[in-house]
């Protein structure tokens, strides 16, 4: 099979960066090449309860089974200057008969502004907590940044929201199409970095089609956009190997639901801790949203949390291969509810934990992530076991890193399962290599 040479942006904006290479810029180019095999388990007895299907009949959960080899170029440069600041990061990668490039998470050109640094770019939020490591959003536009001491303002009048599209979300797939729609958003915020502790403030205002499901909206005429108005605001606390944040989100505004017109009153928690010394790292950290609010006659009376930027699980199959997501998510592809395992938009509650132990020259990592749907009774956070299902979603696995001669070789095995009766799961290991030129 001839290998499908996608020519988008990023291949173009990838390759003339490894053309340019003025001097004094620091470059960090790195290879990979990742072998690896998912097999689903399967059940004809199985359903899943309550409504919830396996896929989204468009498209079969099952046929994500194969084996393949991928490889992947990583490119990271850097130059800074008294006037001007450049920084790339990508990667072009080969994975069975697809070649696209990815721009990385963070890819910007700009000046010096007075006190300001003008970029033009992506840039992660700087007013956003890193307490999920699988998760990212960035703004794709132009960014204003300003630092005043221990304060650090960003601010993005432009951005062209695209869901953030990453290679480290698609390493164990078939590349999703390039789809060259985008959101107009428009971000600032503030964070403050301490000794001991971190603030965190921002706001979002993103216009997305009225349609709440992306396969209702008419391709042939130009939707009607809505204005979904995103908040944030956490705090971070440090001390010693101790590591502990907390975040508060909203979403507020008002999206067309098939034959309704429900607003959006949404809000959302995160959380993370973590404790790393030098032969043992721990991480815990999770997600809970409210949800869809009805009224007494059955009908919706509002919706619950919408999220942007990357999956936010961390987990290979949670986050690339099911793809299934904690709350409705804005995306690529636009705003969808499906209440499948598949590519699922699920209001639940998120929990990932991982223990690594470093004993040189191995790195043994355990993780587990669970997720637990709720079952849509009043539509507010909860931590009661009334509100969610009684079946959840859990995947498991082992990591075995190890360095050699600069190259880091890594075994991964996962597995994920649910828990009602005859029910499918799916496995999948791989084996990755990293290596860095020069």
């Amino acid at each position: 099979m001839k290998p499908n040479y996608c020519f988008n942006k990023e291949i173009f904006f990838l390759i003339l960066t490894l053309l340019l290479n003025p001097p004094a810029m620091e470059a960090k180019e790195s290879w990979e090449t990742i072998a690896f095999q998912n097999q689903f388990q399967k059940s004809e007895k199985s359903s899943p309860p309550n409504g919830y299907l396996y896929d989204n009949g468009l498209e079969d959960y099952r046929k994500k089974e194969h084996s393949q080899i991928n490889f992947a170029l990583h490119i990271d440069r850097e130059r800074k200057s008294e006037f001007w600041n450049w920084e790339f990061q990508g990667t072009l990668a080969l994975k069975g008969s697809q070649f696209q490039g990815f721009v990385g998470p963070q890819a910007t050109l700009g000046f010096a502004l007075g006190e300001f640094l003008v970029l033009a770019g992506r840039r992660p939020h700087g007013f956003r907590q890193n307490l999920l490591p699988g998760y990212l959003d960035a703004g794709d536009g132009i960014h204003l940044v300003l630092r005043k001491g221990a304060w650090q303002f960003h601010i993005i009048p432009y951005d062209i929201y695209t869901g953030v599209r990453l290679f480290s979300k698609q390493s164990y797939f078939n590349f999703e199409p390039v789809d060259n729609t985008g959101y107009r958003r428009h971000s600032f915020g503030v964070k403050a970095d301490w000794n001991r502790f971190q603030f965190n403030s921002g706001s979002q205002i993103l216009y997305l089609p009225l349609q709440l499901n992306e396969r209702e909206v008419d391709k042939t005429e130009k939707p009607d956009l809505t204005r979904l108005i995103l908040g944030n605001m956490g705090l971070e606390a440090r001390y010693s190997h101790l590591k502990m944040g907390l975040e508060f989100l909203t979403s507020q505004g008002r999206i067309r639901n098939r034959e309704d017109n429900s607003p959006v009153r949404g809000q959302a928690i995160q959380w993370g801790i973590s404790f790393q010394s030098k032969w043992i790292h721990f991480k815990t950290h999770g997600f809970l949203s409210n949800t869809n609010k009805k009224n007494q006659d059955g009908t919706l009376s509002s919706l619950g949390f919408i999220g942007t930027g990357t999956n936010p699980f961390q987990t290979p199959f949670f986050s690339q291969i099911l793809q299934i997501f904690p709350a409705y998510w804005a995306t690529g592809r636009g705003l969808q509810d499906e209440k499948t395992f598949l590519d699922g938009r699920i209001h639940g509650a998120m929990l990932e934990t991982l223990i690594g132990i470093d004993t040189k020259p191995f790195l043994w990592s355990f993780f587990v992530a669970h997720f637990i749907p709720r079952n849509l009774q009043n539509g507010e956070i909860s931590i009661q076991k009334r509100d969610y299902e009684r079946f959840h979603l859990v995947e498991f696995g082992l990591s075995i890193g190890m360095d050699y001669e600069e190259v880091n070789f890594q075994i991964l095995f996962s597995q994920w399962k649910t828990n009602f009766p005859d029910s499918e799961g799916a496995q999948i290991i791989s084996l990755k290599a990293l290596g860095y030129f020069g």
